[in-house]
């Protein structure tokens, strides 16, 4: 949801995160590319990209499966 009112989280907010996040888009997406995923994933010290492939900006409503199980897994490596 970043996206729909910012260009997107900065540097200096990235680097100073504290909880595990997950960056997740499609490898087809034009929006939010892969190359955003992985450049926020590793400026985060808990960040992890995660690249659903053949999956575009609608990977929620055409990959709902790999979706969920990528939040799942998420969740519980999160989980202390």
């Amino acid at each position: 949801m970043v996206f729909a009112h910012h260009d997107g989280p900065s540097r200096a907010a990235l680097t100073q995160m504290q909880t595990p996040a997950l960056f997740l888009t499609g490898a087809d997406d034009p929006n939010s590319t892969p190359a955003m995923a992985r450049t926020m994933a590793e400026l985060a010290p808990k960040g992890q990209a995660h690249i659903l492939e053949n999956a575009a900006h609608m990977a929620p409503m055409t990959h709902p499966g790999e979706v969920a199980e990528t939040l799942i897994q998420h969740i519980q490596r999160a989980r202390p």
